[in-house]
């Protein structure tokens, strides 16, 4: 009985002590125990309780596709990244005002090195402040949280174009840890990688998201994740850029076929207009096209439609020489009642 009533006594006591302190002095007497006191500690990785490996799960969600570039052969991406792990380092004693402790300084404590090996460029966003959250736990498990711009290398096959499907492959790895000393693998979420929408440019469509993680084999095993985007090309601009008014030129070019073949001027005019038109199209179009290493879809249909409009010219002018030759020549003709014009 004197040992519970004791106990009684400095819980009572416990509670007080804390009641009389604000929660931000609280939260803030936390951090000063548990953060590291020098950057030696920071460098160092938590592990775990039985060997040296600190397992690091993700997650990421896409807020946009800010841009898909192929002439460069790249994807931007505008992004939360959100990393978990344990620091048995960063332990405390749980207080039921508040369920974490909040930092914004991702250099106060450890965390993992992880980075984008197909990056081009990247940025952070820190116009107010930066948009960095960390919270920790009683347990000393860690919710890293980052918001991101990053340029990806994206390398596109265009034979089929514009039929055409393109995969961009986003992979993140560890830099310096090893996988014996880090693992790295997706927050066990469905899925563990979103995506706000999924048609978010006008001419690529988001087909379906594969996540995956495993090993990666440079000189020494390292951990990975991937994210692997399926795009199909939206049609609507190269159908009513190039496919529709290549068959209109087209259909327009063969109009003299049904004309009076003397009209040899409105016959070329149409047949002729109609080929400029195609070629100033076909230039205008030609500057947003991508390059392929071989004849694509697109290429053909072009080179159908400049045949077909060429010999449309053609035809009309060899009717006219034709038709000029069969013309028999006129002869005037005296006698005695006056002049008569006749053919021969």
């Amino acid at each position: 009985m004197r040992a519970i009533a004791l106990l009684s006594l400095l819980l009572c006591s416990a509670l007080m002590s804390d009641g009389s302190r604000t929660i931000p002095e609280l939260k803030l007497e936390i951090l000063n125990q548990i953060l590291p006191k020098n950057e030696n500690e920071i460098m160092i990785a938590p592990g775990n309780l039985t060997k040296d490996c600190t397992e690091v799960e993700a997650t990421l969600y896409v807020l946009n596709i800010d841009e898909i570039n192929e002439l460069k052969g790249e994807i931007t991406l505008r992004m939360y990244f959100r990393q978990y792990w344990k620091d048995y380092r960063l332990k405390y004693l749980p207080n039921p005002l508040f369920e974490y402790v909040l930092i914004n300084n991702d250099d106060a404590i450890w965390v993992p090195d992880t980075f984008f090996p197909s990056e081009k460029k990247s940025r952070s966003f820190d116009s107010l402040r930066p948009n960095v959250l960390i919270k920790i736990f009683p347990d000393g498990s860690v919710t890293y949280s980052k918001k991101l711009s990053v340029t990806l290398n994206c390398p596109m096959d265009f034979d089929s174009y514009p039929f055409d499907r393109q995969v961009c492959n986003m992979r993140l790895e560890s830099y310096g840890s090893t996988a014996e000393h880090m693992k790295l693998k997706w927050k066990a979420e469905n899925p563990p990688v979103g995506i706000y929408s999924k048609n978010p440019v006008p001419v690529f469509r988001l087909q379906k998201l594969v996540s995956s993680y495993g090993m990666v084999h440079m000189q020494k095993n390292y951990s990975f994740l991937a994210a692997d985007f399926y795009f199909s090309r939206s049609l609507n601009y190269s159908m009513y850029n190039i496919y529709l008014p290549g068959i209109a030129m087209v259909f327009l070019s063969w109009l003299p076929f049904w004309m009076n073949k003397k009209m040899i001027t409105t016959r070329l005019l149409l047949s002729v207009g109609a080929l400029l038109s195609f070629f100033a199209m076909l230039c205008r179009f030609g500057e947003r096209q991508p390059q392929s290493r071989y004849s694509s879809s697109m290429l053909w249909f072009s080179g159908t439609c400049t045949s077909f409009l060429i010999l449309s010219s053609v035809l009309s002018v060899l009717v006219h020489i034709f038709d000029r030759d069969n013309v028999a020549p006129i002869k005037i003709v005296e006698n005695g009642e006056g002049v008569s014009i006749a053919r021969s």
